[in-house]
């Protein structure tokens, strides 16, 4: 009984330790930002994932531009912007006050060994946006 106690703690250990760690990965770096103004009361949104919609990383951004750096593992991902009305002042967190989603946009990026990737999301005065891969 014994034995087991110290071979489950030694294997999780070892087995945890396969594949190695994300900081022995190459990676490079990814840049949004954005151009153009939000409309008024809308909370706009990033999300990068993977190209099988693993979420990475997602930030609101209910009073502040889009604006993220990110060291990612080289590979392909998505960029996704998408906002939603407030229906006054936009929350800094929450989803109390904010209306259903209203415009979704986005575009493949690649990130490779050791590069710097930029992506732009374009925000029109209506609303409307597109992602462009610099």
């Amino acid at each position: 009984m014994n034995r087991i106690r110290i071979l489950v703690p030694v294997a999780a250990a070892l087995l945890g330790g396969c594949g190695g760690s994300p900081a022995d990965q190459p990676t490079g770096t990814l840049d949004v930002g954005q151009q153009g103004t939000a409309p008024p009361r809308t909370a706009w949104y990033l999300r990068i994932e993977t190209t099988d919609a693993k979420p990475i990383v997602e930030h609101t951004y209910p009073n502040a531009p889009i604006a993220l750096t990110q060291d990612l593992a080289v590979g392909n991902y998505r960029v996704i912007s998408w906002n939603r009305p407030c229906s006054d002042a936009c929350p800094a967190s929450g989803d109390n006050g904010l209306g259903p989603l209203s415009q979704v946009c986005g575009a493949p990026v690649t990130v490779t060994k050791g590069t710097r990737v930029s992506a732009t999301v374009v925000i029109n005065t209506d609303g409307t946006c597109s992602v462009r891969v610099n």
